[in-house]
């Protein structure tokens, strides 16, 4: 037993040391690896003897490295595609050139912007492929030279010992066979270079473009209070072709999911792929109906979401549209979230208590997307625009009105910012209706897009946070996930946690989503950018408010996984381990510790801290060590032997000073103690390794308990013994092993004094233990009829006074009344 202690104890030391030494100098070690091997190497020539089996060798590797010279299957479509690619771009690019930048709608630089990052993406990606190739075909040429240097040396060493002449053809033979390899490979090099020259012209071309688009954004951004349009009333006098204009428009658009369907065509598969997998995982939960061990809430919501298997799997799906397929044309998008209106429709109200406002928001986001494709530049789209604002305003007080009274009975938080922020809608709804009149079409545009598109993030947000959550509060519930031990034990906890992570990631996209449509996150993004890149200077360190902030996220970060890994540790890892008892908690601590220790160095790094500065610190805080924190530095090293040595473990009985309790933790600085009175006492590690500690379960946790009993002279020792050895017998707390023992210690002054000694295997009873077998002991001391006697003395008196004496047997034959009533 000791040894495989000892074992674990120097397993324990040595893995945070050797780990720690990795970490501090690998970098140094492959520094100076990568210096030598950065030096010029010596040429070694190969000896004659060897110079046909080197032959055979290289004849080999020069095989296999012509195999690889002719054009992979992702260059050859590059170089199929890439002709009648520049050619759609080039005609692109001449439409966009045609183009009167200061006439064209917010909605076509959008639609512009995302045609041309649409190129500028998959140029990049044929850029990414070409340069891998050409990366791989550099490598096989350095090869090559160093082939062709070894059998150059080969060749001038074989010339000094004048070998036979066909071995001096052979040389010349390889040598030209490398080169002709090494000019086939140049030319496919070549190749590559041409290909992503052709590339990157147009690349340029289209970052002017996109810069152009930024900066007319950005003006009509500033000019978005300026009036672009005459008033309502005179609109209504031209004479405008609206079937035309929506037959225009129509083919615009198809074009558009045609392109879209060419260029994520790819992507499809993988999409429906995932689609299919959610769907039948959904089927494949929906045996477990009537079997959840969740509470009723979580339950309904499950039996929902299995009960209608394919809206769920496609509404997850349809969430992760946006980041599948992110430069999708505007009309994708626009059917893509009336698919997902119609699945919030059906799903929703058998989530949560909606009902009539999801079908009337439906409707009016229906209107929403019919004008987001609609055309501009006819009167129409300003008076549906006016009528949208006027219904989302109307739906919004009927909201407010209708559930007014049960917000403030419930006197949720949440309910009361939802409803001041339907407020503030309410406002930017009247805004845009006179906005619109007056003829400041933009604003009034870009604030009812920027409500109905926050409106309906939040609802479909909404839907999929209940969904998602309600799924993995399923699984948790399942009998597979019942394998793990914390899934099993602390399933409540882990579905509350898993809750508030979904929403809030709900909340922070619903947000980020919600500045997007009013397009003031890109300002506040750089504004944000702007206040964290300022630098401070104090002395010879400088940081900026980013450093600080990725310093402490890192910190932040890192204590979050230590808490969740140590958990994870102790509470389905370890316990599973037969480990020595003591083992697993220093294993967990240390864990800890070791996590914090390299999220602080990631902090640091990330932080930009360089070396210089960490050794400025390091030499301040040994100062600081040398003058003022000798007591911390003391307990620090104490906690690191209290886990190494284990003299002391958590769960431990033990006795410092005047403390006697239970170790409840044992940190790297203190330890606590749980005292038998109820009182939690904080003791510094250095007093449980300098001071004396009694540790009453170190090795087990037995007690011994002894029992002193006195009984009256003229008892029988025998007859007391087998009586104080049979009652304690007899009590199934007292172990048999060691047996209890009775002894007669001695002849006291008013009585035979005994002693009886017992085991017990139960440390946190014995108090009442020893209770309750003294009670018994009294009992059948009575029940045997041996009196238990009280202390007297014997006074003898050698001379005393007559008159003492008289009056003495004068109280005794008449008692007076005191005496008498006693």
């Amino acid at each position: 037993m000791d040894t495989t202690q000892n074992k674990y104890n120097y397993l324990l030391i040595c893995i945070p040391l050797i780990t720690f030494v990795c970490l501090f100098f690998a970098p140094a070690m492959l520094s100076a690896q990568d210096q030598t091997n950065q030096q010029n190497p010596v040429i070694q020539p190969i000896p004659t003897a060897d110079i046909l089996k080197e032959t055979e060798n290289m004849t080999t590797r020069l095989q296999k490295i012509s195999n690889l010279l002719p054009l992979d299957e992702n260059v050859n479509e590059i170089s199929s595609k890439l002709p009648d690619y520049l050619k759609i771009y080039a005609q692109s690019q001449r439409d966009f050139d045609a183009l009167d930048l200061t006439t064209i709608s917010r909605r076509e630089i959008n639609d512009i912007a995302q045609q041309f990052q649409v190129f500028k993406n998959n140029f990049t990606n044929w850029q990414e492929t070409l340069q891998i190739r050409l990366e791989s075909l550099e490598r096989e040429r350095i090869r090559l030279q160093s082939m062709r240097s070894i059998w150059e040396a080969t060749k001038t060493a074989a010339r000094e010992e004048k070998p036979p002449k066909s071995l001096i053809m052979k040389i010349d033979s390889n040598l030209e066979s490398i080169e002709n390899i090494e000019n086939d490979l140049l030319k496919r090099m070549n190749e590559v270079i041409t290909i992503q020259n052709k590339i990157s012209d147009q690349e340029n071309n289209i970052a002017l473009t996109l810069s152009a688009l930024s900066e007319i954004e950005t003006q009509r951004q500033s000019e978005i209070f300026s009036m672009d349009a005459e008033p309502i009333w005179v609109i209504f006098d031209t004479d405008t072709l609206i079937s035309e204009q929506f037959s225009a428009l129509f083919v615009i658009h198809s074009e558009n999911v045609n392109d879209f369907i060419d260029n994520y065509r790819h992507i499809f598969i993988y999409h429906l792929a995932f689609f299919i997998l959610v769907y039948f995982l959904l089927i494949m939960l929906h045996r477990y109906d009537k079997k959840l061990i969740v509470d009723k809430d979580t339950s309904d919501r499950a039996r929902v979401i299995l009960r209608n298997p394919f809206s769920v799997a496609l509404i997850i799906s349809l969430l992760a549209t946006t980041y599948i397929y992110p430069q999708a044309p505007n009309v994708i998008y626009k059917i893509i979230w009336f698919i997902g209106l119609l699945l919030a429709v059906r799903l929703l109200p058998k989530l949560v208590e909606i009902h009539h406002e999801i079908y009337v928001f439906a409707g009016v986001f229906s209107l929403f997307l019919f004008i987001s494709i609609s055309p501009e530049d006819i009167y129409l789209y300003r008076v549906l625009l006016l009528v949208l604002a006027v219904l989302n305003g109307i739906f919004i007080v009927w909201i407010i009105r209708s559930s007014l009274s049960l917000i403030v009975k419930r006197k949720k938080k949440w309910e009361r910012t939802a409803t001041f922020l339907l407020r503030i809608v309410i406002f930017l709804m009247i805004v845009s209706v006179f906005a619109n009149v007056v003829g400041n079409v933009s604003l009034a545009e870009l604030l009812v897009r920027g409500s109905l598109n926050s409106m309906f993030g939040a609802t479909i947000f909404l839907t999929g946070a209940l969904v998602l959550s309600g799924i993995l509060n399923l699984f948790i519930s399942t009998r597979f996930a019942s394998i793990s031990r914390i899934l099993r034990i602390h399933a409540n906890k882990t579905q509350a946690i898993i809750t508030r992570i979904i929403f809030s990631f709900a909340f922070i996209i619903w947000v980020i989503r919600t500045l997007q449509s009013f397009e003031v996150y890109s300002f506040l993004k750089d504004g944000l950018l702007l206040i964290l890149s300022k630098r401070l200077e104090v002395g010879d360190v400088d940081v900026s408010l980013s450093d600080i902030l990725i310093f402490v996220t890192a910190i932040w970060l890192s204590y979050i996984i230590s808490r969740l890994i140590r958990f994870i540790m102790e509470e389905d890892i370890l316990i599973r381990m037969q480990l020595p008892r003591g083992i697993p908690a220093a294993i967990s601590m240390l864990t800890n510790y070791f996590i914090l220790g390299i999220g602080f160095m990631i902090a640091l790094s990330a932080a930009g801290f360089d070396m210089s500065q960490i050794s400025i610190i390091i030499g301040a805080l040994g100062v600081g060590i040398g003058f003022g924190l000798q007591n911390i530095v003391n307990n620090f090293i104490s906690g690191l032997i209290l886990i190494f040595e284990r003299p002391v473990q958590v769960g431990d009985v033990v006795e410092v000073e005047n403390l006697l309790g239970e170790v409840k933790r044992i940190g790297i600085r203190s330890s606590t103690i749980r005292t038998y009175s109820g009182a939690e006492a904080i003791v510094p590690n250095a007093n449980l390794i300098s001071n004396q500690v009694i540790n009453w379960t170190l090795s087990d946790r037995l007690r011994r308990i002894e029992i002193d009993i006195g009984v009256a002279y003229g008892s029988s020792p025998g007859d007391v013994l087998k009586l104080l050895l049979n009652t304690t017998s007899a009590n199934p707390g007292v172990l048999k092993d060691p047996p209890p023992m009775a002894l007669f210690q001695e002849f006291g002054e008013s009585s035979l004094n005994f002693n009886v000694r017992f085991w017990t295997s139960n440390l946190d009873t014995f108090l009442s233990l020893k209770s309750e077998i003294t009670l018994q002991i009294h009992d059948a001391l009575k029940e045997a009829g041996i009196e238990i006697p009280f202390p007297q003395h014997d006074l003898h008196l050698r001379s005393v006074d007559s008159e003492i004496l008289k009056r003495t047997i004068s109280g005794i034959d008449h008692p007076g009344p005191e005496s008498g009533n006693k």
